[in-house]
């Protein structure tokens, strides 16, 4: 440590050679300024006479920063760090103050144990006011003699008349021992004999005495160490946060701050809680791969705030659309419907590694005569918020204008038996009157269902079943269109969070006459949906919205779902497009073109379609059943990018007649 030559005064004072003295800090708060030292990396000690609204410590009433290892202050070396709590020594003028950040490029102020002796001859540095400057740019020192002590102070008189000034307290008072400084006290008070504009004839400044205070400020520093805090998002929209307090810390209760900004101001803006344990869970709901930062501030049976933790972070996660086995990659799943009213439920695990899906294993089979697969509609979800997807199918019993809704609910061995969750009663709900889809609409991390059903005269109601922990609560209506304002079989309902909020909301690709069409949303609020809004419109015969699938993923995982029309563009000559319009932050942009299958390769009525994360990389990637005439099926896969879809691959393909798409419903 590099220590300057002896210097007349504080008062009268020579400047400090430049790059000497690197621990003394300038502590800056609103309208007062102080001096200091740096004696830990995190920890600075000063006066607390330079915190008056603080006489307990805890947090500074007022922002403080401290700037160390700047000799001169005009100039960018060291370090400017906010002092985030403080720490009152009751007994005398002294607070140690705990950094937001650590200084680890200028070594720490030795802390001594040895009382200055009468007449000793000592050393005080400080940024207060001189014979001449008011503020000066540049740090002082002076030499001091140790006069008579108390139990806590000591009182200094300078060489040659000189004296510490407003600006020094809290500096400090230290022995240059073999080329070392050791802190002995801290600057006081003072009569500030010869400082600027000060006419007093008395001299002499009173030190509030260090050296019996090493073991305490060695506890304090050790308390007061800063607990480690770990974020960790879960798959429903909320983030896990857990920390421990350090050995010997003792906390009453935990202020829990969150932003979406690394700063995390502490503010009560961004408080999200006021736990008693160390643990809390984030809830939002909460934006799918959205990320938001952390920071706890302890707070003692006292009322005293402890250390800050360091900013921890986590990217939220989606809902899983069909991850069957919780392994973070969504799976396809496809109800086959076998002869004689026997239908199966298939499953087909997504793999890390090529091709990319394992073969099909059966999950669940009816038995000839017990199950009408064509007579349902097949989706898939969390629904009971565990994190692994199940199945789900709305059934319909024509005869009886009846439909009934069934859960395969999911296990780590693969899907349990059906269970009957709704019954609408008979002639209370005609299932082909109904277009049905599934999302989280209030965002708490199940699964909901959805149904966009149909009366006459072009008249339609939205209804949702709102997931439960074990069912579903009986259905809603969410939206009415009026009479003759909305055709439910004019309409492809298709779900997704496109505002990215975390809540899943409903879409409609809309076919009116004359091959015209238009994209509508209800987006999902806290209390059901918004109102229809129109957010895109074809030009007049432009484009036939029935000559499509929809459907809806985040695939250029940017937090917002998309739409994707697999679109017939030619079935005379086997040409199939996809096609997406990308969610903005008002909407959607006009629809571009991201495959073309080229002449006689795809024929989009030859293929059921799902969506899904097969790969796990966080982006929606598109999947097709995909029939070949007489011979066997295949599943096609399109991996969204950033900017559209990769090369098709074919991560399975049957054997002839193994299966075929015209019997299978994608989940």
């Amino acid at each position: 440590m590099l220590l300057a030559p002896a210097a007349h005064a504080i008062s009268n004072s020579t400047e400090a050679a430049n790059g000497t003295y690197l621990f003394t800090a300038k502590v800056t708060m609103d309208g007062r300024a102080c001096s200091g030292a740096l004696i830990d990396p995190r920890w600075i000690i000063t006066a607390a006479s330079c915190f008056p609204d603080n006489p307990q410590g805890g947090t500074p009433a007022k922002p403080a920063t401290a700037t160390i290892g700047r000799t001169n202050l005009t100039s960018t070396t060291g370090h400017v760090t906010t002092i985030a709590a403080l720490v009152r020594r009751p007994d005398r003028d002294l607070m140690l103050a705990r950094l937001d950040a650590a200084v680890t490029d200028v070594p720490p102020l030795t802390l001594s144990t040895t009382a200055a002796a009468s007449g000793e001859a000592l050393r005080v540095a400080g940024y207060g006011r001189t014979t001449t400057e008011w503020v000066p740019d540049l740090l002082h020192t002076g030499t001091f003699r140790a006069n008579a002590s108390t139990a806590t102070t000591v009182a200094l008189t300078g060489d040659n008349g000189t004296d510490t000034c407003k600006g020094d307290a809290g500096g400090p008072a230290f022995r240059e021992v073999g080329g070392r400084a050791e802190l002995v006290a801290i600057s006081s008070t003072t009569w500030q004999h010869g400082c600027l504009a000060v006419s007093e004839t008395r001299q002499g400044s009173t030190e509030a005495r260090t050296d019996d205070l090493k073991a305490w400020i060695q506890q304090q520093v050790i308390d007061q160490q800063a607990m480690v805090l770990t974020a960790t998002a879960t798959t429903k929209h909320t983030v896990n946060l857990t920390w421990k307090p350090n050995a010997g810390q003792s906390y009453a209760k935990y202020r829990v701050y969150g932003a979406t900004t690394a700063e995390v101001p502490l503010t009560p803006a961004t408080l999200l809680g006021s736990p008693t344990t160390p643990k809390f869970t984030h809830t939002g709901p909460l934006g799918p791969r959205q990320t938001w930062y952390y920071r706890v501030v302890p707070v003692t049976a006292a009322g005293q705030d402890g250390p800050v933790t360091t900013v921890a972070s986590a990217t939220t996660k989606p809902v899983p659309v069909s991850d069957f086995t919780a392994d973070g990659r969504d799976d396809i799943a496809a109800a086959y419907y076998y002869d004689d009213e026997d239908t199966g439920l298939l499953q087909w695990n997504a793999t890390q590694n090529a091709p990319g899906l394992s073969t099909f294993n059966s999950q669940w089979r009816s038995g000839a005569g017990n199950w009408n697969g064509p007579n349902c509609r097949w989706l898939s979800g969390d629904f009971n918020g565990d994190s692994r997807s199940d199945a789900a199918a709305f059934c319909g019993y024509p005869e009886l204008n009846q439909t009934k809704l069934f859960v395969w609910y999911a296990t780590p061995t693969g899907l349990g038996e059906p269970e009957e969750k709704w019954d609408s009663g008979e002639g209370q709900f005609i299932a082909d009157q109904a277009h049905w889809v599934a999302g989280d609409f209030n965002g708490d991390g199940r699964t909901d269902l959805a149904a966009a059903y149909g009366y006459a005269g072009s008249t339609t109601s939205l209804f949702t079943w709102y997931a439960t922990a074990n069912g579903f609560g009986p259905p809603t209506e969410t939206w009415a269109s009026g009479d003759g304002q909305f055709n439910e079989k004019q309409s492809r309902l298709f779900a997704g969070d496109f505002n990215g909020d975390g809540r899943t909301d409903i879409g409609a690709a809309y076919d009116y006459s004359g091959s015209s069409s238009a994209i509508f949303t209800w987006t999902a609020t806290t209390t059901g949906l918004g109102a229809r809004e129109q957010k895109w419109a074809s030009a007049p015969g432009a484009f036939d919205a029935s000559r499509a699938r929809w459907l809806s993923g985040d695939f250029n995982g940017d937090g917002r779902s998309d739409i994707a029309a697999a679109f017939d563009q030619d079935h005379d000559h086997a040409v199939t497009t996809l096609l997406v319009w990308d969610a903005t932050a008002t909407g959607f942009s006009n629809q571009a073109e991201r495959w073309n299958s080229g002449t006689g390769s795809f024929d989009a009525r030859q293929a059921q379609w799902t969506v899904g994360d097969f790969d796990g990389d966080g982006r929606s990637d598109l999947a097709a059943f995909y029939s070949y005439p007489n011979t066997h099926g295949a599943i096609h896969m399109w991996h969204g990018t950033t900017t559209g879809f990769d090369t098709k691959t074919v991560p399975w393909e049957g054997t002839v007649d193994e299966l075929t798409a015209s019997k299978a419903h994608l989940l």
